[in-house]
C-alpha cells in the first residue's frame, strides 16, 4: 500500500487513516494499532513541519510493507533528513508544557524497530505483534 500526501495538516489524519487500514488488514491486536497510529501521526506531523517546512509543493509519501507478523511503515517527506543520532538522542522536554521536542521520542518509543535511510528523508517504522522479532 503507498500513499502520497500534500504536506499539509490534513495529511496527518490521512495518515492516520492509512496506517489504521494497514494494521487492520494484518489483523495487529488493538494495543499494536494504538502504538501504530500515534507514531504515525508523529511522524507525518514532523515531515509536513519540520522536514517540508510546510511547502504545500512538497509531498509526503506513505508505504506499507507487511503482513500478520508484522511490516513497515515509511514516511518520507522532501526535506534535508533526520540523522540517526538526533533520533536516538530524543528525549522528552524537561517542560511538561513545552509544545516542541517531544514527536521523535515518542515515534522512537512506540515502534518496534526503526530505521533512517534516503539520507535521513525516509524513516522507516517497525511494527508487529508483540511475540514477533523485529525484521
Amino acid at each position: 500500500m503507498r500513499l502520497v500526501l500534500p504536506s499539509t495538516p490534513e495529511a496527518v489524519s490521512q495518515a492516520v487513516r492509512f496506517a489504521e487500514t494497514a494494521a487492520t488488514d494484518a489483523a495487529f491486536p488493538n494495543e499494536v494499532v494504538d502504538r501504530m497510529l500515534l507514531a504515525v501521526g508523529e511522524a507525518v506531523a514532523n515531515s509536513v513541519e519540520h522536514g517540508n517546512r510546510a511547502d504545500h509543493d512538497c509531498s509526503v509519501t506513505l508505504e506499507w510493507l507487511g503482513d500478520l507478523h508484522g511490516g513497515w511503515l515509511s514516511v518520507e517527506d522532501e526535506g534535508s533528513g533526520l540523522t540517526l543520532d538526533r533520533l536516538l538522542s530524543a528525549s522528552l522536554p524537561k517542560d511538561a508544557l513545552q509544545t516542541g521536542g517531544r514527536g521523535l521520542f515518542i515515534i522512537r518509543e512506540l515502534s518496534d524497530n526503526i530505521k533512517v535511510e534516503e539520507e535521513g528523508r525516509r524513516l522507516m517504522l517497525w511494527f508487529a505483534p508483540r511475540d514477533v522479532e523485529s525484521a
